[in-house]
C-alpha cells in the first residue's frame, strides 16, 4: 500500500511544512489554522514557479550565448 502521505494531496503538504518548520505533523495539527497551512501551500506553489520560471530563463540564456 502508499503511504499515507501519497495518498492526499494535503497530507504530503502537511508532511512537508512540519519538516521545513522542524515540528513533527501531530505538533503542526495542533500549532497550525488552516488559514496558515493555505498560505504556506500558496508560498510553496510560488516559490516552486520562480525556480521553474528562473530555469527556463537560464535555459534561453545558454541557448543564446552558443
Amino acid at each position: 500500500p502508499r503511504p499515507c502521505f501519497l495518498r492526499r494531496p494535503e497530507t504530503t503538504w502537511r508532511y512537508r511544512v512540519a519538516r521545513d518548520l522542524g515540528m513533527t505533523v501531530a505538533d503542526l495539527d495542533q500549532r497550525m489554522t488552516r488559514r496558515e497551512m493555505t498560505g504556506w501551500i500558496a508560498y510553496y506553489t510560488y516559490e516552486r514557479h520562480e525556480q521553474e520560471r528562473a530555469e527556463r530563463q537560464a535555459e534561453r540564456q545558454r541557448k543564446a550565448a552558443r
